[in-house]
Order: C-alpha cells, then sequence, then structure tokens
C-alpha cells in the first residue's frame, strides 16, 4: 500500500537522479545492532540505513557495486551479516561498503523508530495502552488529496496494528462486503481465481483461507522472529495462513474477529502482545478464539 502511493514520487526521482551519481535514497533510520547479535563479530553499531518499506537505487553501476560488495562479506569472516535484517544489511552495511550515499526522502508511511534485536518490553513494563482513536486519521498532503493513514509507526513489530487498522478501515468503509483479500505489496495475485473463490463463498458461512503454516516459537534472539518465553509460553503457533495472502470471506467474519481482538484479548493494553507475529497472532490463535475455521490451500 504505501509502496504504490509513493509511486508518482519515485517516478519523479527516477528522472531528476543523476545516470553516473549512484544513490539509495528512503527514509534514513540509525540502528543499534549489538556486537552479541552476530556472535560478538565486529560490526558497525551504529549504521544509517532506509527503512525496509520502501527505497529507491539509482545510478548505473549502484546494482553492481552492491553485488560486489555482498560478494566481499560473502568471502570474509562476516557471514553472519546475513543474520540481520534485510533494510539494515543491505541499505546500510552492504550500502557502506559499496560507498554508495544514502538520501532522506519524506514518506508518511515508514518509521522513526531505531532497530534493536527485540522491540519487547521487560514484563512489568508491557502494560501499555493503545489509543486507537486515532489509527485512522485524514492526513492532508501538499498537492495530493486528503487519503486516510493509520497512526502508528511502520515496522515489522507493528504489524498487527496494521492488521487491525484494515479491519477498522473495513468495517467503517465496506462493512457489508462479502470477501476481503488481503496480500502483502510484492505477491503477485491471481485476481480472477479469487473472484471466482468469493462467488463460490456461501454468505452465511465464515471463514479464513490461504496457506497453511505451522511453525514453532522462535528462541534465537539474533532472529527477526524471535520471541521471549515470557510474551508467549507455547513452543508451537496454532496453524495460520502465512502472512503473504490471506483470504476473508463469510458475512460478520471481519467484525467478529475486531470485535474478538478488542473484548477477548490483552491486544490494546499490552505491548508485548501487539508486537507477536500478526499472522500467527490474528490469524490463528485470535481467529480460533473468535470461532472461525480455518481452510488451507497450497
Amino acid at each position: 500500500m504505501y509502496a504504490s502511493a509513493m509511486m508518482p514520487e519515485m517516478e519523479q526521482m527516477c528522472l531528476q537522479s543523476a545516470d553516473k551519481f549512484d544513490k539509495i535514497s528512503g527514509c534514513i533510520l540509525n540502528s543499534t545492532v549489538s556486537q552479541e547479535f552476530i556472535d560478538n563479530q565486529e560490526i558497525s553499531v551504529n549504521q544509517q540505513y532506509t527503512n525496509g518499506n520502501l527505497y529507491f537505487l539509482s545510478g548505473y553501476s549502484a546494482i553492481s557495486k552492491m553485488l560486489e560488495a555482498m560478494q566481499i562479506i560473502l568471502l570474509s569472516n562476516y557471514r553472519n551479516y546475513f543474520d540481520l535484517p534485510e533494510d539494515i544489511l543491505f541499505t546500510g552495511i552492504i550500502r557502506d561498503i559499496a560507498k554508495i550515499q544514502i538520501g532522506d526522502v519524506y514518506c508518511p508511511y515508514c518509521c522513526k523508530v531505531e532497530y534493536h534485536p527485540t522491540m519487547f518490553l521487560p514484563a512489568e513494563q508491557a502494560t501499555v495502552v493503545y489509543d486507537d482513536s486515532k489509527i485512522l486519521e485524514i492526513l492532508p498532503r501538499q498537492g495530493w488529496k486528503a487519503y486516510e493513514v493509520m497512526g502508528f509507526n511502520d515496522h515489522y513489530y507493528n504489524l498487527t496494528l496494521k492488521d487491525y487498522g484494515f479491519f477498522e478501515y473495513t468495517l467503517k468503509h465496506c462493512k457489508n462486503v462479502k470477501c476481503i483479500l488481503k496480500p502483502d505489496s510484492d505477491t503477485v495475485i491471481n485476481i480472477p481465481g479469487f473472484e471466482l473463490l468469493c462467488d463460490l463463498s456461501p454468505e452465511n458461512e465464515q471463514m479464513v483461507t490461504g496457506r497453511n503454516w505451522e511453525s514453532i516459537v522462535v528462541d534465537n534472539i539474533r532472529s527477526k522472529w524471535y520471541v521471549p518465553k515470557y510474551v508467549y509460553a507455547k513452543k508451537n503457533y496454532a496453524p495460520f495462513p502465512v502472512g503473504w495472502t490471506f483470504f476473508i470471506s463469510g458475512n460478520g467474519t471481519i467484525e467478529k474477529l475486531q470485535n474478538t481482538i478488542k473484548s477477548r484479548t490483552p491486544f490494546l493494553i499490552n505491548e508485548n502482545y501487539r508486537h507477536l507475529p500478526d499472522d500467527a497472532l490474528i490469524m490463528g490463535d485470535i481467529r480460533i478464539l473468535a470461532g472461525i475455521p480455518f481452510q488451507g490451500k497450497g
């Protein structure tokens, strides 16, 4: 969603970019990655990078320079760099090795938070009430029509809030819709196939459909998917549709999911709960709590 909304600006940037000037542009952040995060190997702990949601690579030789820098890492003793988050690795460390400049671009969707190996709070500090009154707010933009955005920083640990805001938007603007398809922006969708699936889905049968995924709860603190045991004690997540795409059908399904989130879970009062993987939490545990069946496909 954010990438498509920024396309007119990206096209303008491409037209204005100098062919011989290599640059990565995006929402600049600062990483605070600890050395222990990659097996005590020496790394840059204060690395500028661009938010992985959207970045713009320009210049004829930029890609070849990035590939050469990746080969340097692969042939070195620092291959554990590849355990780092993708945006820090590619637009931060590899960009720095390739000697490619970085430029800041205003993006209303991009986050302004610093990365840490875990965004989970100590248990005694996790009670953080979320004010959802601004989950959908009107953001004016000079030269653009006003549009609705979700009122939170957009980063990996807030994907559950993105789903929550998506449900709120659906209930506000298309409450009586029969089917909802939620894909990732980098997923190729068979639209005619999903239209046929929607036509064949009974209106009175609430259902979540997607590719079945069963996952352990990752306890490796180096991993992007790390979750402390004091946050989620189970060894495995409930079956859920993997996050690339899921399909929600049946009248009232979105409303039932959202009401369950609000009234039967600690979602609005617990920061750590909101930082759990969104597909496993909302399409797994909360879906089961709401009594909505899941059919796995593919």
